[in-house]
């Protein structure tokens, strides 16, 4: 099976479609970097269409998950336990579609670390155990990219910053999605957020087995944040107290 076939046809495996690293995983990345980079420098130099391209992003940020969710019917029928939206991806993206049309700095400082954090490493290392078939594998990656350019328009076009501590604050507040998030998992069975069992991952910040690899990762997410906001403040993206 590979993505010449019906982007329809049921793959009992679909991250054989994209081995990580592998030629399709390169040019998806290579796909998704070039937008991040090109639509942004177009609301650079098209200012007085700022409003128009944040609708357009909107517009196709809507249109692929409700494509997504359509297409996981076709493996089988919704879940409980599988296809509420209460992965941080998932709540990351639809919270930081605000961003499109006002600033908001909560809500910019916990997508920006949830974004270059979950969503980035999830496009670099992704989990594709959900989708069903190559359109699922489309519509796993059109979301993380989505997501990640975003956030660069905030960045890049709206010029939001981030303030001292913000990485702290953000943690506190995946924290605290975390514990009605677990109470769902308990209820239904689910994963969500990847508190009940750890990822299907090659990723090298997992380190253990429930629930060890979410202290770890705890630990590492906080020092990686950080990172992350030294970056912005190498790059005079950061406000002062």
């Amino acid at each position: 099976m590979n993505f010449h076939d019906s982007i329809l046809t049921v793959v009992s495996n679909p991250g054989t479609l994209v081995p990580l690293f592998g030629k399709n995983h390169l040019y998806i990345l290579a796909f998704w970097s070039l937008i991040c980079i090109a639509i942004p420098l177009m609301g650079l130099s098209f200012k007085p269409y700022h409003k128009h391209i944040s609708i357009l992003i909107f517009i196709f940020t809507i249109f692929q998950e409700i494509v997504d969710h359509w297409n996981r019917t076709i493996g089988a029928p919704l879940s409980l336990a599988a296809d509420l939206p209460l992965h941080v991806c998932q709540y990351t993206l639809y919270l930081s579609t605000i961003l499109l049309f006002k600033k908001n700095q909560n809500i910019f400082e916990f997508c920006f670390y949830m974004t270059f954090s979950g969503g980035l490493q999830a496009m670099l290392t992704p989990d594709l155990n959900n989708s069903v078939n190559a359109l699922g594998v489309i519509t796993f990656f059109s979301h993380h990219g989505m997501m990640i350019l975003i956030l660069i328009w905030a960045i890049a076009v709206n010029k939001m910053k981030l303030r001292p501590l913000s990485y702290i604050k953000s943690m506190v507040y995946l924290n605290l999605i975390a514990i009605p998030v677990s109470t769902i998992n308990y209820f239904t069975g689910g994963n969500y957020m990847y508190l009940a069992k750890k990822p299907p991952v090659d990723n090298p910040f997992l380190i253990g087995e429930h629930p060890f690899y979410i202290i770890g990762l705890e630990a590492v997410s906080l020092v990686y944040c950080f990172g992350l906001f030294l970056i912005m403040k190498l790059m005079g993206k950061t406000k002062r107290i």
